[in-house]
């Protein structure tokens, strides 16, 4: 049994969009999750032999180390602005370091009980592993377990409405962020409002993030 959510965004690459991200790595995504960016094109940009399984699915599931390439990238006609790649770069470098020791006061000669210096070490946490190495405490015996934010990418190709709700069950998600522009009445009824549409048809929890141009 899979022990980490999949939390998806819908990214378009806009302000908006970044706004809906920066919400969700902040106020949803824990350490452990996946963070899966759900990008939909109007036209398809894939070679032949993919076409049609691509048009259907959507793209494999992109690490971020893949789609921080131009070069990757430009293969799926998808071009990630600065912004949007600082905010998953910098959510997939978040770490919970859980520190499980067996400390030995060699100096004092005997064995103190790991319980006895939890409260000693919890401020050791904020430093990195070389300082506490360093540290008048460095004959401890010390493991380490580190659990990242893996941040993925997945694109659809069509109705950006219609596959957002989609990728909710293909991927599959556990929950759904998504922006809105606060459009006003009339351009709503022109334009009609993506989010509305996946509030009111998605299998998931949607979360809708306001955004005031």
């Amino acid at each position: 049994m899979e022990d980490y959510r999949r939390v998806g965004v819908a990214i378009d690459f806009s302000p908006c969009s970044r706004k809906a991200l920066e919400w969700t790595v902040n106020n949803i995504v824990r350490k452990g999750d996946h963070l899966i960016l759900v990008t939909v094109l109007r036209e398809g940009h894939y070679e032949e032999g993919e076409a049609q399984l691509w048009q259907a699915t959507g793209s494999p599931l992109i690490p971020l180390i893949e789609f921080t390439e131009p070069h990757t990238m430009k293969k799926y006609g998808v071009n990630p602005d600065p912004e949007t790649l600082d905010i998953v770069a910098t959510a997939s470098r978040q770490k919970e370091v859980i520190l499980k020791f067996t400390v030995i006061m060699s100096t004092l000669g005997f064995t103190v009980h790991r319980t006895r210096f939890e409260l000693l070490f919890a401020f050791l946490i904020l430093f990195d592993v070389e300082q506490i190495r360093c540290s008048p405490f460095r004959n401890c015996n010390i493991y380490i377990l580190t659990m990242q934010i893996t941040v993925l990418l997945k694109i659809f190709w069509g109705d950006a409405r219609e596959k957002i709700c989609e990728s909710v069950e293909s991927i599959p998600l556990e929950c759904l962020v998504i922006g809105n522009r606060g459009l006003g009445k009339i351009k709503r009824a022109i334009m009609g409002s993506v989010s509305n549409y996946v509030v009111n048809n998605a299998t998931c929890p949607i979360t809708v993030v306001k955004i005031h141009d």
